[in-house]
């Protein structure tokens, strides 16, 4: 049996605010989101309305919705409408690019591009000899570099 009652949770996560959250379920649609093993970095598209500027904009005082910005958060957990914990995708995302865009039959929108957090791994500059090493022991010594690396770069995350 096809079901196809999927239910989608967004939420922006505000890296300029202690990482405050936001449900923007409401305005927000997933347009592509991958689940990709074999080293590739997890990917998604969501389309937000932003009517009034809203999620584009940062003044307070004229928008309720929060700005969102370059390295801010997204989660995405959708659910196919069964009981089974398995068949749900809970992923969170790094913000890459923001698109607004404004059409006739649309409205105001922004697109948001984003890319999944193991795209830090592979930012980190590592090479060794690897000797009679199991692939747990090379991965806790890539683990280490980039550790070390991210005690003196800012906006990454840490891997406990």
């Amino acid at each position: 049996m096809v079901n196809s009652e999927w239910t989608f949770t967004v939420t922006h996560y505000d890296k300029d605010d202690s990482w405050d959250d936001t449900d923007i379920s409401d305005d927000a649609f997933p347009r592509m989101f991958t689940d990709t093993g074999g080293g590739k970095v997890n990917a998604a598209k969501i389309r937000i309305i932003a009517q009034g500027g809203q999620y584009i904009q940062g003044d307070p005082e004229v928008n309720s919705k929060p700005q969102i910005k370059h390295n801010d958060r997204i989660r995405i957990v959708a659910t196919d409408g069964t009981t089974n914990p398995d068949n749900t995708y809970n992923k969170v995302f790094d913000v890459i690019k923001l698109t607004p865009i404004k059409s006739k039959g649309e409205g105001v929108m922004l697109d948001v591009e984003l890319l999944g957090l193991e795209r830090w791994l592979q930012k980190v500059n590592y090479s060794t000899r690897v000797w009679q090493q199991t692939p747990k022991e090379i991965f806790a010594d890539l683990v280490k570099v980039y550790g070390d690396q991210v005690a003196i770069a800012t906006d990454t995350p840490t891997i406990n």
